[in-house]
């Protein structure tokens, strides 16, 4: 088994009019923590408002897989990770960290991430993707929520029965890249539904310590190009 180190390609979606969230990056992350990290062009919500688009979206089953029609949001998020997904693919890129522009480390040395990933694929062999963000509170709170993800809990990992919701930051190899793009073209789906498929696999753990957080803003507000989200989920407006 090859060991993680800061040679994997780090890749931060951000969307280039949040030139405030860039920055936060760049101190919290790049600055302070010594990471190398690309940033990725997200794809923006307002390219759909003009009626571009890159790839086929088919509201009907959207509505048949999960019950509604996805917003403007979800399907400009979709594309942004789908096209860092067809960069990783054809560029034979074998392993990655991805993370979105939005979040907090709550590490203090760099290497805390990577020794987080490698003793994940020591506890777990078989995973193909490592999320190491802060899940949900309502996930965490809530026992049935709770039920449903967790199957194993190891010392550091948990394996899951279904996926928790989230992109915020995760480890990927390039097997599960292909598998999620599957599942994400045509977009029917938001963009981190499919792990549900890795998880069912157990192909998919959960770091029990959390890497990061969500929590920058104030009120849960968040301030993007000129628009104000009422949501922290929210990392394309």
């Amino acid at each position: 088994m090859t060991q993680v180190s800061n040679q994997v390609p780090i890749f931060c979606v951000n969307l280039q009019r949040a030139t405030e969230r860039k920055q936060l990056i760049q101190e919290l992350w790049i600055n302070k923590l010594g990471f190398n990290i690309t940033f990725w062009n997200a794809y923006d919500r307002r390219s759909l408002e003009n009626g571009q688009s890159m790839y086929p979206y088919n509201a009907e089953n959207a509505k048949y897989k999960i019950g509604r029609e996805l917003s403007l949001g979800e399907i400009a998020c979709a594309t942004s990770f789908i096209t860092l997904y067809e960069h990783i693919v054809s560029n034979d890129i074998q392993e990655a960290i991805i993370m979105e522009d939005d979040i907090a480390p709550t590490i203090v040395h760099q290497n805390q991430l990577y020794d987080t990933i490698n003793q994940g694929k020591i506890e777990f062999p078989e995973a193909e993707m490592i999320l190491l963000h802060q899940l949900p509170s309502y996930l965490i709170n809530n026992a049935e929520s709770y039920e449903k993800i967790y199957n194993i809990k190891n010392t550091s990992f948990s394996q899951c029965q279904s996926a928790p919701w989230g992109n915020q930051l995760f480890y990927i190899t390039n097997k599960a890249v292909r598998v999620l793009l599957k599942e994400l073209v045509p977009i029917e789906i938001a963009a981190d539904y499919p792990q549900d498929m890795l998880a069912r696999q157990g192909k998919l753990i959960i770091a029990n310590n959390p890497l990061c957080t969500h929590d920058w803003s104030t009120n849960g507000q968040t301030y993007i190009g000129n628009d104000y989200r009422n949501s922290r989920r929210i990392f394309i407006p």
